[in-house]
């Protein structure tokens, strides 16, 4: 059973530096065209001109047959999820409640990937193994740096058949090198409106001196300022999807429709204002075992208490900050409002194949009722 929702004008402006990268993906090993997408992203292949995008088939068959894509299992094939052939592969978008989803999967005793620099635990290490947190398990290793994810390809991460394991990056494109035909991606995504993920950035980045991406010059701007300066990166999930991430690039509404069709034939759809369900959803597409406790943990640190928030104003949708930011980010506000309908869609498929899922009752840990099982 496929999801189909019709594409959008269908004859739009089509890049050909990507479509170059296209040709050598079906012509070349995978290496030499990686060689060829990082020489893009560092600025070395500069040329770009138009032609025009696939139609739908064709662009269905191109991501369905793309050696990197086809590492994703499709969203609705090989059910039920089976772990001994394909791992969650969790892509994990800032300002997104990914930190808050990342406690969701200890909440589920899943074993995430983790940047770890313990002495004991880290990721320059040249075994992967598991490491007991005080809350969770993480395996040593990082999915969302260049640098990481050569060495988990090197060491064969999805092959080494770690239990419960989820890949969690926040570069979804170039991971896909991490998984192989043997061990395929389950591709699942947790969104937020785009033009309030944004609003969330700039309050975040204006405070986050401990962050890494920390730009002061951003404290004395106003969000009208911040939306149109060169610290504002339009379009960012559209971008991450079809690894167009170097600025000089421009994201068209061909990149648009391609990044559409990964979403609808690869991802499970998840929702940040949909934060409980969304667990649950995982639940039922994962066929992972879900108990009392693990309800109230997911309610407790996702909904009533959810981790690494930095609560701000939000303009009126129909003020001119708001405008501003969502001029930036149109492309992606288009395919958040796809990946909305995509959302209301799998829920029906899930139901119809799994059956309605049953729910249990949170149980409290301090309620003093026996977790022996849960």
């Amino acid at each position: 059973m496929k999801l189909m929702i019709n594409m959008h004008n269908r004859q739009m402006i089509w890049n050909i530096s990507f479509q170059v990268i296209v040709l050598l993906f079906l012509n070349t090993d995978v290496v030499s065209a990686r060689r060829l997408l990082e020489e893009r992203d560092e600025g070395t292949t500069t040329k770009s001109f138009t032609n025009n995008v696939p139609p739908p088939a064709e662009l269905t068959e191109f991501v369905a047959n793309h050696p990197w894509y086809r590492n994703l299992e499709d969203f609705d094939q090989e059910l039920p999820f089976n772990p001994e052939t394909h791992v969650p592969y969790f892509w994990h978008i800032h300002k997104s409640g990914g930190s808050t989803f990342k406690h969701v999967m200890t909440c589920l005793g899943r074993t995430q990937t983790r940047r770890m620099t313990q002495p004991d635990c880290n990721d320059n290490e040249k075994i992967l193994h598991v490491c007991e947190l005080e809350f969770g398990k993480v395996v040593n290793a990082d999915a969302s740096s260049p640098p990481g994810i050569d060495r988990l390809r090197k060491l064969g991460l999805v092959d080494q058949n770690i239990p419960d394991l989820v890949i969690d990056t926040s570069r979804v494109f170039e991971a896909l090198s991490i998984l192989n035909q043997r061990h395929k991606g389950r591709l699942f995504v947790i969104l937020r409106d785009p033009v309030e993920r944004a609003i969330s950035k700039y309050y975040y980045t204006r405070i986050a001196t401990w962050e890494r991406n920390y730009k002061p010059e951003i404290a004395n701007m106003t969000i009208q300022e911040y939306a149109t300066s060169k610290f504002s990166f339009g379009n960012w999930i559209v971008r991450r999807l079809v690894h167009k991430m170097d600025p000089r690039y421009e994201v068209t509404r061909a990149d648009l429709s391609l990044a559409k069709e990964v979403l609808r034939q690869k991802a499970l759809i998840l929702l940040t204002d949909r934060m409980e369900d969304a667990g649950i959803r995982m639940m039922q597409y994962f066929g992972w075992p879900f108990s009392g406790y693990q309800r109230w943990c997911i309610n407790k640190f996702a909904v009533e208490e959810p981790i690494n928030q930095n609560p701000h104003p939000i303009p009126a949708r129909d003020s001119p900050e708001w405008a501003a930011l969502r001029d930036q980010n149109i492309l992606d506000v288009e395919l958040y409002d796809y990946a909305v309908e995509l959302y209301n869609l799998q829920g029906n498929f899930l139901t119809s194949l799994f059956g309605e899922f049953h729910v249990p009752e949170p149980i409290d840990p301090r309620s003093g009722v026996s977790q022996e099982g849960l």
